[in-house]
């Protein structure tokens, strides 16, 4: 399985994530948003 790093915490990282999740194995999510940071 390939893995990936998704850039985007947001809805759109996670509209990416359950699109891929089954063929990607998403190893982190960055974002350059303070806010979003150390959540999950």
């Amino acid at each position: 399985m390939k893995k990936a790093i998704i850039f985007g915490a947001g809805g759109t990282g996670r509209r990416v994530y359950e699109m891929v999740r089954s063929t990607v194995s998403v190893q982190a999510f960055v974002d350059n948003d303070v806010k979003k940071w150390g959540g999950y």
